[in-house]
């Protein structure tokens, strides 16, 4: 089970839980993950803790610059080794530029396999956008596979390489429609109507 729990200067935290059932592949007890809030000129400490039982995970925040501290990008085998199943690595950063992002397991089929989230960075208090809105509103899109994270990966690994098609579910903040009831190689002809 991956639990990184976030936290700023401003005392705000984000939670995400990854666990493994039998030798399939991971599960994700919330997909996506918690969305991380902080503010530009905020120094995150995100601790992480590898609970998985045979795999190394690291978290690569995508698009935080990372001036003076390489090791925390998440990239394994590249910026940092990979955390090993039961140990405990603190990403250290300053976030130093509001904006939306979003973070995403680095290694293996993490990432397909639901090991993502939203990391928002707001403007520091006091200061405004150059424009008006109401509100915001986080729309985080992702791929979804039906099969299984580890018959991605076997089918990718192998050799001659396996191609896994394109997913078969788009997801809108971790949610999506797929109707089971139309078997592969089914055609269907679809009639919209209007009203």
């Amino acid at each position: 089970m991956l639990e990184p729990s976030a936290t700023t200067e401003g005392g705000r935290w984000g939670r995400l839980r990854l666990r493994r059932l039998g030798m399939g592949t991971p599960e994700i007890a919330e997909v996506p993950g918690p969305t991380i809030r902080a503010e530009a000129g905020d120094t995150l400490d995100i601790a992480l803790t590898n609970k998985l039982f045979t795999e190394g995970t690291v978290i690569h925040w995508h698009g935080i610059r990372q001036v003076g501290t390489p090791w925390a990008d998440g990239t394994a085998s590249i910026s940092q080794c990979a955390i090993n199943p039961g140990e405990t690595f603190h990403y250290r950063f300053k976030v130093d530029r509001a904006g939306t992002y979003f973070y995403h397991g680095h290694l293996g089929m993490q990432r397909a396999a639901g090991l993502y989230g939203s990391l928002i960075v707001d403007l520091p208090k006091g200061q405004k956008e150059p424009f008006h809105y109401d509100g915001d509103f986080n729309l985080l899109l992702s791929d979804w596979w039906h099969k299984s994270a580890h018959e991605q990966e076997v089918g990718l690994s192998s050799n001659p390489l396996k191609w896994i098609g394109e997913p078969q579910t788009l997801l809108i903040n971790g949610r999506g429609q797929f109707n089971c009831s139309l078997g592969p190689g089914q055609i269907y002809e679809h009639k919209p109507s209007s009203m």
